[in-house]
Formats: C-alpha cells, sequence, structure tokens
C-alpha cells in the first residue's frame, strides 16, 4: 500500500462532505473522524498523548501503542497505513481541517507514497456565516 488521498481546508468549508465521498469509494480508507495530528502536536501534546487517548483508541480501533517512541511522521504515516488495512482498502485516507498547514510536513511522512490531496476552497463568507448554525 503506497498510495494517499488527503482532504484539507477550513472548517465549515465542506470538508465533512468531501470526506465522505472520497471515503465512499471502495478502496479509499477514510477514518470517520479527522484525525488532527499534526494540529495537536503543536499544541504542545505528545505522541504518547494522542494515541493514547480513549477518543483515538475507540474511533481508529487499531494498536499503535508500539510506535510511541517513534518519530511523528513515522506514526502519521503508520497511523493511516494501518487504518487503511484494518478495513481492507489499499489506499490511506484522511481528512482534518486546516491539513495544508502542515502539507511539506504530511508530505515528508508520506514520502514514497503517491499522495493527492484536496484542498476545499469555499467563500469565506459563507464559512463565518455557517458557524452560526455549527453545534459547538
Amino acid at each position: 500500500m503506497n498510495k494517499a488521498v488527503l482532504v484539507g481546508g477550513l472548517p465549515r468549508s465542506g470538508t465533512n462532505l468531501v470526506r465522505r465521498i472520497v471515503g465512499s469509494h471502495s478502496d479509499i480508507a477514510m477514518p470517520p473522524v479527522e484525525f488532527m495530528f499534526f494540529q495537536k502536536l503543536a499544541t504542545g501534546r505528545t505522541v504518547q498523548d494522542i494515541l493514547s487517548a480513549d477518543e483515538f483508541r475507540k474511533r481508529y480501533e487499531v494498536d499503535v501503542s508500539d510506535l510511541y517512541g517513534e518519530t511523528p511522521e513515522a506514526v502519521y504515516r503508520e497511523l493511516l497505513t494501518r487504518y487503511a488495512r484494518h478495513i481492507g482498502k489499499p489506499v490511506a485516507g484522511e481528512k482534518s481541517p486546516r491539513n495544508e498547514l502542515n502539507y511539506d510536513r504530511i508530505l515528508k511522512s508520506l514520502s514514497g507514497f503517491d499522495t493527492r490531496f484536496i484542498q476545499i476552497v469555499r467563500n469565506p463568507l459563507d464559512v463565518i456565516a455557517s458557524f452560526k448554525y455549527a453545534p459547538f
């Protein structure tokens, strides 16, 4: 497995819709929720903190405890490939808002992969207006 499809864009721009459409493809393994791995690292969380969180373990259903000491790039690559293998699909996928801010790091993590990045661009006024109806 050496292919990946990634989705990024501003929150409330339609990334969830695109994740569902792309994830409905029979070959692409899109996790049910965003991982936001590099965004969490930027807030000071460690790899072990992120991977040992209950929310992560319940939603991704893959054992990655052997990766706690690895580099963030290796962990990101392994998580995506293990999740894809777990659900029996040959192409790894991931969607997180603002993935584009970590584009270089993601590409480094997926070195050797045929990687496709889908960037969602929505009118900023519509994005702001959609926050009015957000459930948070």
